[in-house]
C-alpha cells in the first residue's frame, strides 16, 4: 500500500508538471502572441517553437527538482515529530532557485530575442517554474512534510485535505 502511494504522488508531480506544460501553450496562445513584435530577421513560427520548447524544458526541470524533494523528504530525511522537521530552508532555497534558474535559462535560451528587446518571456518561464515546483509540493510531499511549504496549512485547511 505504501509503494501505491509514492507511485500516486510521483505520478502527481508529473502531472502538475504536464499540467503547466499545457499552461505555457495557453500562455503563448492568449498572452503572448499577443505582446510580441517580431523583428524582420525573425518569423513568428520560429520564435513560437523556441518558447515552447523553452518552455517545456522549464517545466521539467521544476518538476525533477520536485520529484528529488519528495525522494530526499520520503526516503533520505527522518522525522520525529513532524512540527520540527526543519527543512522549510531546504524547501525555500529550492523555492527561489528554481524561478531564479528558470529565468536566467531563458534569458540565455532566447538571447537573440532578449538582444532584441524580447526577453520578458523569461519572466513567464520563472513563474510557471515556480508554481509548478509550489503546487506539486504542496500536494504530493509525503505526510511528515506536507506542512513544509509556506501556507500549506492555510490551503490544507481550505481544501480540506
Amino acid at each position: 500500500m505504501a509503494k501505491l502511494k509514492q507511485i500516486m504522488s510521483i505520478s502527481g508531480i508529473l502531472l502538475i508538471g504536464g499540467l503547466f506544460c499545457l499552461l505555457s501553450n495557453v500562455e503563448l496562445e492568449y498572452i503572448v502572441n499577443r505582446r510580441i513584435t517580431i523583428f524582420e530577421s525573425y518569423d513568428l513560427e520560429t520564435w513560437e517553437k523556441q518558447f515552447i520548447t523553452g518552455a517545456y524544458i522549464v517545466c521539467a526541470f521544476a518538476a525533477f527538482i520536485s520529484v528529488l524533494w519528495y525522494g530526499l523528504t520520503q526516503w533520505h530525511f527522518k522525522v520525529v515529530d513532524w512540527k520540527s522537521v526543519g527543512k522549510r530552508p531546504l524547501w525555500l532555497f529550492l523555492f527561489f532557485i528554481i524561478p531564479i534558474a528558470a529565468f536566467l535559462f531563458g534569458l540565455v535560451y532566447l538571447k537573440d530575442y532578449v538582444e532584441q528587446g524580447i526577453g520578458w518571456p523569461a519572466g513567464f518561464y520563472a513563474i510557471n517554474s515556480m508554481l509548478c515546483y509550489y503546487l506539486s509540493t504542496l500536494f504530493c510531499s509525503p505526510v511528515a512534510f506536507k506542512y513544509t511549504p509556506i501556507g500549506a496549512t492555510l490551503v490544507r485547511y481550505w481544501l480540506h485535505y
